[in-house]
């Protein structure tokens, strides 16, 4: 019997891992609803191979098409996965025998990170956390870049502990760059919005901060190459937000 839970996903060109992430799911759940915003690759042909609820709407933000994912979910509890992401043996388990009495509004998860083919455990990526699983009759999603939960102020948040959120985040370094300039965009589109002003320590300290913690503070040179690849393009990540946001400040001028 499956567990009294439903996944939903998000997607858009996930055709390299979205069959890993439901194969994960499968055993636990009867519903997975994916919500995808126009794959321009096979991520639609790969996941009508599976029984789930598939529909294309066009996009109108992370938190959009959560919510609207979940308005579709047969469950009140929903457990919000993405397409690079997978359960391992240890957490699918844990989450049904969690499901057969939940007693908290939502859960805290622990992630396991796969990058360029090697699992990160120090550094800025590890331990790392999130809340995915959650009742939808009182939680919400919110935001459009970096999506939150909002979770009423007095409700408890419970934490698995057994098993991992495999994350599956960068298969190579021209992925990695790539990312990074898309959402430094959106990144600094959305603090211009809000009126903020990259000062000279946002665009020259923060950036050598964020790698002397996450490289040297956090343990991350112990990853080594990849280790170090990861604090550099972080300390990068904050750069590009910052110089983006000032190229835009001088732009409004």
């Amino acid at each position: 019997m499956k567990s009294p839970i439903s996944a939903v996903i998000i997607t858009k060109n996930e055709e390299a891992h979205i069959a890993r992430c439901i194969q994960s799911l499968l055993p636990l759940t009867d519903d997975i609803v994916i919500i995808d915003s126009g794959s321009t690759d096979h991520t639609s042909d790969v996941c009508k191979q599976f029984s789930v609820s598939f529909e294309v709407k066009p996009w109108q933000g992370f938190s959009a098409a959560k919510n609207h994912g979940n308005s579709l979910a047969k469950h009140n509890y929903i457990l919000s996965i993405d397409g690079d992401e997978e359960l391992s043996a240890d957490m699918r388990q844990a989450i049904a025998e969690l499901m057969n009495s939940p007693i908290h509004v939502a859960y805290d998860l622990p992630f396991l990170t796969n990058f360029c083919g090697k699992w990160i455990r120090h550094g800025a990526w590890y331990p790392e956390s999130h809340i995915r699983i959650f009742d939808k009759s009182v939680v919400k999603w919110e935001g459009d870049i970096h999506e939150k939960l909002i979770i009423p102020s007095k409700a408890k948040i419970g934490k698995l502990t057994k098993g991992y959120i495999h994350h599956y985040t960068i298969s190579n370094l021209k992925e990695y760059i790539e990312k990074i300039n898309h959402y430094t965009s959106l990144h600094a589109e959305d603090l211009f919005k809000r009126g903020k002003k990259a000062s000279f320590v946002k665009l020259y300290i923060a950036p050598c901060f964020s790698f002397f913690r996450d490289y040297i503070l956090k343990l991350g040179i112990l990853d080594g190459y990849h280790g170090y690849t990861i604090a550099k393009q972080s300390a990068n990540y904050v750069f590009l937000k910052y110089m983006k946001l000032k190229m835009m400040e001088g732009r409004d001028q």
